[in-house]
């Protein structure tokens, strides 16, 4: 399976892609959210997007919301990556579209048990 990590921060994004590549996904990288448009309608075979809460211009909120608004981008999952865990913020998440919450610190295990909760499978 192909994932998209989409974080400004490059050492998160380092850092997920490798935990994404032990747990056997092909793993592609953006910075922000026009990169990360750019990147997902060009690559139709990424079915999973770990998307950062504090990206610039709009956050990873806006992001997900484009991305479900979008017809040829729907049916991948979203899964928000962030520090910010109040139930506001969930809420939030929720109301976009996003199928999962990933809160900072995480773990290689954490990463698999919200792959498990999707159903994703490495391919």
């Amino acid at each position: 399976m192909h994932a998209a990590v989409i974080d400004d921060s490059i050492a998160t994004r380092t850092i997920l892609t490798n935990m994404l590549r032990e747990c056997g996904l092909s793993v592609h990288e953006a910075g922000g959210h026009d990169s990360a448009l750019v990147l997902l309608r060009a690559r139709p075979e990424i079915r999973l997007i770990l998307i950062d809460w504090n990206l610039p211009r709009g956050g990873g909120y806006e992001l997900a919301r484009h991305i479900r608004t979008e017809p040829r981008l729907a049916g991948r999952r979203i899964i928000m990556v962030t520090a910010e865990a109040g139930v506001d913020d969930v809420a939030t998440a929720i109301e976009v579209g996003i199928d999962e919450y990933l809160t900072k610190p995480f773990s290689l295990q954490l990463i698999r048990e919200k792959l498990d909760l999707l159903g994703v499978m490495a391919a």
